[in-house]
């Protein structure tokens, strides 16, 4: 009884059927799924972290969020040395708060690699293995935490790039970083770096097995579709926020990964509808 109360106040109670947070939340430790009766006889499935609510960061629904088109001309053109020296320059103009590195106990980057897959414009996502202890599971760019021999941020994102995916570092070409933003705990600065990676074939990439179960890539035309674009609205202590989803294929992307998806491409494209996540 306790915990139907708990959760009405959570989620409305009005018979609604709410996407399960199953597919999200599946590599959780100590993770159980609950089924409750809500009226009208439906049932409203979620999920518990070691017996608690996982309200810190709840996924309630997915929002559609009507975007605009970007003309088919743009995408073909997004990767052309024209677009990229823009891009370079609006990145130069971007100035880093610095409070917010000196706020935080530690550094990360992650390369956000462009690439073309039968000559389209496209990005490689990895899946991050399940024998991992943080974010096991989930879609996201190869990065991780920057090693104090690590000269730059940009290095920092190359070299973790190398390990995942098990490429050279000659074959990554960087464009620039943007300006870093926070972890949902504002412990750690991710500084997101653009890079080019050329051609790509999947299966020919020797990744890290050990931090990678999986590696794909997506069309550029696909994820700024706005069919393929939502929101989610995250409960945290100080409210509610919306958070965007990508989904390409059978892939759902969310959490950190998208809100940077969603700032590259509203960078990449000056015509990209971009909400204030």
């Amino acid at each position: 009884m306790m915990l139907t109360k708990t959760v009405s106040k959570i989620i409305p109670m009005d018979g609604s059927i709410f996407q399960t947070l199953s597919r999200t939340c599946v590599f959780l430790p100590s993770l159980r799924r609950i089924t409750l009766k809500a009226s009208k006889a439906k049932e409203i499935q979620f999920c518990t972290l070691n017996s608690r609510i996982f309200r810190t960061s709840l996924l309630l629904n997915t929002h559609r969020y009507y975007g605009t088109y970007i003309p088919s001309y743009e995408i073909e053109n997004a990767l052309n040395e024209k677009n990229k020296t823009r891009v370079i320059n609006d990145l130069k103009r971007m100035k880093p708060k610095k409070t917010l590195i000196e706020s935080c106990k530690s550094e990360a980057a992650v390369l956000v690699p462009f690439c073309t897959v039968d000559n389209k414009p496209s990005l490689l996502f990895t899946l991050r293995s399940s024998s991992l202890f943080k974010h096991r599971g989930e879609v996201s760019f190869p990065g991780g935490k920057r090693d104090k021999e690590d000269k730059s941020i940009v290095e920092t994102a190359v070299r973790e790039t190398v390990e995942e995916l098990g490429i050279e570092s000659n074959q990554i070409e960087i464009w620039a970083p943007l300006t870093p933003m926070p972890d949902r705990l504002v412990r750690i600065a991710i500084t997101p770096v653009l890079g080019f990676l050329g051609e790509v074939d999947v299966k020919s990439i020797p990744f890290n097995h050990n931090e990678v179960s999986l590696v794909f890539t997506a069309f550029l035309e696909d994820l700024c579709h706005p069919k393929r674009q939502r929101y989610t609205k995250h409960k945290l202590k100080h409210g509610i926020f919306k958070r965007p989803v990508y989904f390409t294929g059978s892939f759902r992307i969310w959490g950190l990964t998208a809100v940077i998806l969603d700032r590259v491409l509203s960078i990449m494209f000056t015509n990209f509808s971009r909400q204030n996540f």
